[in-house]
């Protein structure tokens, strides 16, 4: 009932018009639709694209470069407003990454600031959860033992993403035997990592694209610490071994019985 007055009240609104302007009217119907469509279209794109996008997170405590890092890959192209300083900065540096400047972590300050971080933390998290691919753990070079405690004081609260979490030690330049020094940092960070691909080190002096190779480069590398060849090898030799002794031991079973049934045979055969 209520269809049919609403479609009598557009026919009698369109009797108004004469057939040019109803023409009109339709074709501008027509077009509003098409708009429309092509709006939700590119908000469902939007979305889909913001969903596929990984994350690339820096993280450290204040004063080790962190935001340095960021402002070099991206230019300086991204605008932060003074009054909050305490936020999540996003910038695409290709491969469909983004590369994520975070808040200080300065977790041995008070415990409201401490809880602020937290929340701040926990909540992008929760939002970008499937999206991040990568951390990186910055750390300025000095002492290896210094560096080794800043490291941890941030690690501790990550350690549950350790498998993705690489180490950027920054101000290398400052190193007076860089060889030397990277072989030793290598061992001395294994307690966080295992691979030494995994830690980066960068002068102050690097670019803004060799930079951001680094980044796009080490997000690509395929995590493999959690699969031991070596035990899956083992396991197979040991399973090979272990059914060869069973045949073995099979086989020797089937050769007592077969034993046992032929020395009964030539009993009875004495017997008989």
């Amino acid at each position: 009932m209520h269809y049919d007055k609403m479609l009598q009240a557009i026919q009698n609104i369109f009797s108004k018009f004469d057939k040019c302007q109803q023409k009109q009217m339709l074709i501008s119907f027509i077009f509003l639709i098409l708009i429309g469509i092509w709006i939700l279209f590119l908000c469902y794109y939007s979305k889909q694209n913001r969903i596929n996008r990984k994350k690339l997170i820096l993280i450290g405590p204040s004063g080790v470069g962190k935001t340095k890092l960021f402002n070099i890959a991206t230019d300086k192209k991204v605008y932060r407003k003074q009054i909050n300083e305490d936020q999540f900065y996003e910038f695409p540096i290709g491969n469909n990454l983004d590369l994520v400047d975070t808040p200080s972590i300065e977790f041995d300050d008070s415990i409201t600031k401490r809880e602020a971080i937290i929340k701040q933390f926990n909540s992008y998290f929760k939002l970008n959860f499937y999206q991040i691919e990568k951390f990186y753990l910055i750390v300025n070079f000095e002492r290896t033992d210094i560096m080794k405690k800043n490291c941890l004081k941030v690690y501790k609260y990550f350690k549950k993403f350790s498998s993705i979490i690489d180490i950027v030690i920054t101000n290398f330049q400052l190193s007076e035997d860089e060889i030397k020094d990277k072989e030793n940092l290598v061992k001395a960070f294994r307690m966080f990592v295992n691979d030494q691909k995994k830690v980066h080190f960068i002068r102050d002096d690097i670019q803004s694209e060799e930079l951001k190779q680094i980044f796009i480069q080490s997000s690509n590398l395929i995590d493999l610490q959690d699969i031991n060849f070596e035990m899956t090898k083992n396991r197979e030799i040991n399973k090979n071994e272990q059914n060869q002794t069973q045949q073995i031991v099979n086989g020797k079973q089937y050769q007592s019985i077969h034993e046992c049934q032929m020395n009964q045979e030539e009993n009875l055969i004495q017997i008989l």
